[in-house]
């Protein structure tokens, strides 16, 4: 096996882990709507985020909102300094690589995430911190400039997350050695595999297209319903079910369906395990 056919390996299972949990999601709070009870968002698109920091605003919002709330304002309490705030983070982003799997690679897992936001927050912080400075030392009106929040990329987020990817899921030391020494290797990649992960990515941006259109529509009857106005097209926009895109990305994902789901094999959802 080569290291193409591990990176498109790496990509297929991030893809798949995405939609296992960003389903679950979705499903739950569409049963929950059938009894009157809304659920928070689990996810907004974080295959989108620029920064790290984003990204984990974005993935699992509910868990990490909960780790933010619980674990890491507490530890914050006891102390904020810099140096504080990134033991801080290490350790909450350790105790996410243990709740997702009692093993040392998950544990290493998570504190590399953890690393990876520290470093980021840190960097953030002195780009603050110079700004500052400048307007001190030259007399600028605080709000005259603005500093801006340092920036990876989506490409080196997700990029960091699927490379990391198998601390995650491996049991042990032995297999995720074995699993990162065959990038050091070159070797053919079935077209096939090719083709059902181009296949699963334009599936995944049309859902996510048509999610948007959802959660558009979903806010409006909110607020039409915090101010008790009527759900009129004037307050809800129904056009957009309505509409050629609409209309076009619907069709386009029941014949990719049709042309893919009768060679699909039916496996566990990933996170049955949780």
């Amino acid at each position: 096996r080569g290291w193409q056919l591990t990176m498109l390996t790496l990509l297929a299972f991030g893809m798949q882990q995405y939609c296992d949990f960003s389903g679950y999601s979705d499903m739950a709070r569409g049963v929950a709507k059938l009894f009157g009870v809304e659920l928070s968002r689990n996810f907004l698109r974080p295959v989108r985020s620029g920064t790290f920091r984003e990204f984990w605003q974005r993935w699992h919002v509910t868990f990490m909102r909960w780790m933010r709330d619980y674990a890491f304002r507490p530890l914050q309490s006891m102390g904020s300094s810099p140096l504080r705030s990134a033991v801080n983070l290490l350790i909450v982003f350790g105790l996410t690589g243990l709740w997702h799997g009692a093993r040392w690679p998950a544990v290493v897992w998570g504190l590399l995430l953890g690393a990876a936001l520290a470093t980021e927050v840190a960097v953030t912080d002195a780009r603050r911190r110079a700004t500052l400075s400048i307007r001190r030392s030259t007399r600028i009106a605080v709000g005259a400039t603005t500093t801006r929040r340092f920036r990876v990329g989506p490409f080196l987020v997700m990029g960091l997350l699927l490379f990391s990817l198998p601390l995650q899921v491996l049991p042990d030391w032995t297999s995720v050695n074995t699993f990162y020494r065959t990038l050091l290797k070159s070797g053919p990649v079935p077209w096939q595999h090719v083709i059902a992960v181009v296949y699963a990515a334009v599936c995944i941006a049309l859902v996510d297209r048509h999610q948007v259109a959802f959660e558009r529509d979903e806010d409006r009857r909110r607020i039409a319903d915090r101010y008790g106005l009527a759900a009129t097209p004037a307050t809800v926009d129904l056009s957009l079910i309505g509409s050629w895109q609409w209309q076009l990305r619907t069709a386009l994902m029941v014949s990719l369906v049709v042309l893919f789901g009768s060679n699909a094999v039916a496996a566990e959802f990933y996170y049955f395990q949780f």
